[in-house]
């Protein structure tokens, strides 16, 4: 926020008169400025006089992203006068914003889907009186380092928008009325990357690999070191490198038990699952051993995905998994129509709730999300909405 001091030596003319009155006194000229330059030193001295300093302050710092970048960006927002923020609201807004606003209501259910836009604006409104929308995405996309980790978009907001704080252990956690802990959020937009698949040493690029090892019976031209029996065998440009279902077993199953948060028996139960719903002939295209450039909406994706998913979450210790449909990519932006959705469509998925069975399950019957496995991790998005078909989705999933 500008001092008096920069204002009235930034050397602005103009004719309007800046009249300072001290009690008893005669009126002073302090300068002159313009029009823009009257609105400015209006919203400032009512800034002023409401306290809107320490308010900013408050808010962030008991939000948890309490760093001075968090500060700078959201004062530089904040007060800006397009938005003509009622400062009296915002002062309500801060003192009251954890009884008032549970974001667990929006969080209540095993699985859930809303507009995160329209949900959130009539919040906004408390306190910003005009161009709220543009209010809401500026402080969406607020998001820089803390302790050297990244921090997406979507995080801040959900902060600071009711009884959510930055999380120890996911990015919000949702506190509810008294400050007893709630519900711990993962919050993500399009092409997130989730999991160990991505992170963890020794599996990296982990459901890919599965996913290849599984299509090999009727694969073409496969590369040699997808080969982990060194007995492969080439007939007709096709190549199968297992014996039997048995052989494949005790080669797969291994690979899914690297996945730190489930058991061997959790494993088998996965390999099953892909071997009875996952490999069906008209959802996948053996012919095209990268997932990427296969059926993105096939079952076995999906499966692969839900173990993704419930491993990342259970390992981090959260609660839920959120994914938010935004891009700051032009390119993905367009896409986004094509999904079905809206921006700012909202889905989630309550996987420590749900467990592993029934989040993989979750995922594979009904598409809610979908999964681009790759050798730099697995991505997640929303999937389809009733009536978009395949076709619609390749341009986004072959960007």
């Amino acid at each position: 926020m500008k001092t008096f001091k920069n204002f009235f030596e930034a050397g602005q003319s103009g004719d309007i008169d800046i009249l300072a009155k001290p009690p008893r006194g005669r009126p002073q000229s302090l300068g002159q400025t313009n029009a823009d330059g009257q609105q400015a030193i209006t919203g400032y001295i009512n800034r002023f006089n409401q306290g809107a300093d320490a308010l900013i302050d408050t808010l962030i710092t008991s939000s948890g992203f309490d760093t001075n970048d968090y500060h700078a960006l959201f004062r530089h927002v904040i007060n800006n006068d397009k938005y003509a923020v009622n400062w009296q609201g915002f002062k309500d807004h801060v003192e009251h914003r954890f009884e008032k606003h549970n974001l667990a209501n929006w969080f209540n259910q095993e699985a859930g889907e809303f507009n995160m836009l329209n949900e959130f604006l009539p919040i906004i409104r408390e306190f910003v009186t005009a161009n709220e929308e543009e209010f809401f995405r500026e402080i969406f996309k607020i998001s820089t380092k803390m302790s050297g980790t990244a921090v997406g978009d979507g995080e801040f907001i959900m902060g600071i928008i009711g009884n959510g704080i930055k999380g120890k252990k996911g990015d919000v956690d949702v506190i509810y009325t008294g400050g007893t802990p709630g519900l711990t959020l993962e919050v993500g937009t399009q092409k997130k990357i989730v999991g160990q698949s991505s992170r963890a040493k020794g599996v990296q690029g982990l459901t890919r690999k599965i996913w290849q090892y599984f299509l090999f019976p009727l694969a073409e031209n496969v590369d040699p070191e997808y080969d982990p029996t060194g007995k492969a065998r080439v007939q007709k440009g096709k190549i199968n490198v297992w014996e039997d279902d048995e052989a494949r077993r005790q080669v797969i199953i291994p690979l899914l038990d690297k996945f730190g948060a489930i058991d061997t028996a959790q494993a088998t139960w996965v390999y099953e699952k892909i071997v009875k719903d996952g490999l069906e002939s008209d959802e996948i295209d053996p012919s095209k051993m990268l997932p990427v450039l296969n059926n993105p909406q096939s079952t076995v994706n999906r499966i692969l995905g839900g173990l993704v998913l419930y491993d990342y979450i259970t390992e981090h210790d959260d609660d839920i998994i959120v994914s938010i449909n935004f891009s700051s990519d032009e390119k993905v932006s367009k896409a986004l129509t094509a999904l079905g959705h809206s921006e700012f469509d909202t889905r989630y998925l309550n996987v420590k709730q749900l467990g592993l069975e029934n989040t993989i399950t979750y995922v594979a019957k009904n598409g809610w999300y979908d999964f681009d496995h790759s050798n730099s991790g697995t991505r997640f998005t929303l999937g389809q909405k009733q009536g978009t078909s395949y076709e619609s989705f390749k341009a986004f999933y072959n960007k």
